[in-house]
């Protein structure tokens, strides 16, 4: 890999985009990105824009990665306000646009709709994003929804079979977000783990006519000293 993979998606063609960045490394100021394919066993790599590390990336329903945000400075963090919308044809092109809200670690999730739900993240001022904001391919981003509270970087968001969005931490209480409402519901369940799962994960476990498509998520590892203790 000539360079390090901060976020990598598949892509529509079968080609992989590997989006790198400064790396935790201030004094690197060369910004690459990659695109590979599994039968050449080869990445070709092409300059971006601005610093992508730290940033947030989806998929959207025309097959396009969705980059959000990046490193504007070290030292405090501050978040990059730029997204792009990538265009993949023989390489990369960045139609770069500016969002309302910066965000450094920000979470992304792609709605039932194809829209993309953003939370979380460092603004430009070092100060964690405490409001939702979505963006749809041909009307742009929402205004900002509030919160009223304050989500960890990176927080583990999961959509639901209704359209809803969980939140399963990496604190101990979870929440849901109501896209049409765009309104949260805090204090849904807490984890028997006092913990909180910094550096954990989550995910949503398969819906199934077994389980009668009930979607339930499993909540792994995290913590300083980490725990071993999975909740689901």
């Amino acid at each position: 890999m000539p360079i390090n993979p901060v976020h990598v998606s598949l892509m529509h063609n079968g080609k992989v985009l590997i989006v790198s960045g400064s790396g935790n490394l201030p004094s690197d100021t060369t910004y690459l990105a990659g695109v590979g394919t599994q039968q050449q066993n080869k990445v070709t790599t092409q300059p971006v824009p601005f610093d992508m590390f730290c940033n947030g990336m989806v998929v959207l329903p025309d097959g396009r990665p969705f980059i959000m945000s990046g490193t504007l400075q070290y030292d405090p963090f501050q978040g990059d306000p730029r997204t792009a919308p990538t265009i993949h044809q023989l390489g990369i092109s960045y139609n770069c646009n500016r969002w309302r809200t910066a965000a450094w670690y920000p979470t992304a999730t792609t709605l039932s709709d194809g829209s993309v739900m953003v939370f979380s993240g460092l603004d430009e001022n070092s100060a964690t994003n405490t409001a939702v904001e979505i963006y749809k391919v041909g009307s742009g981003w929402s205004q900002p929804f509030g919160a009223g509270w304050t989500p960890p970087l990176y927080p583990r968001m999961h959509l639901l079979p209704n359209g809803n969005v969980f939140y399963s931490g990496s604190t101990t209480s979870s929440a849901i977000f109501n896209p049409t409402t765009q309104k949260w519901t805090t204090g849904v369940a807490n984890t028997n783990y006092s913990g909180t799962r910094t550096y954990g994960t989550s995910v949503l476990l398969p819906l199934t006519p077994a389980n009668n498509y009930d979607p339930r998520i499993i909540i792994m590892g995290g913590g300083n000293p980490a725990t071993t203790r999975p909740k689901s």
